[in-house]
């Protein structure tokens, strides 16, 4: 959901957050320092570093539903291509 005012927000019956864009690189909806209100049924992509790339393997795979499960594969497939250790 994408909100260009604030009533917009007021009439929004869901519950959204409001995150901080600490650091960017390349395509953002905003730049850092900037602020986002996300609903729960916005989905965000970043691509993790190598050693988070790791911790997600090792740690939270089996949080992830299908679709994030094959999204995060899909990742890996692609960035080692690049590195071949990635996430290893």
């Amino acid at each position: 959901m994408k909100f260009n005012k604030i009533k917009e927000v007021k009439n929004y019956k869901e519950e959204v957050i409001k995150a901080k864009i600490i650091s960017s690189e390349g395509s953002i909806p905003s730049e850092a320092g900037n602020y986002m209100l996300i609903s729960e049924e916005d989905i965000f992509y970043s691509l993790p570093t190598p050693d988070e790339a790791k911790k997600l393997l090792k740690n939270y795979m089996h949080k992830l539903n299908p679709e994030e499960s094959k999204i995060f594969n899909k990742i890996l497939e692609i960035q080692r291509k690049i590195n071949p250790v990635y996430g290893y």
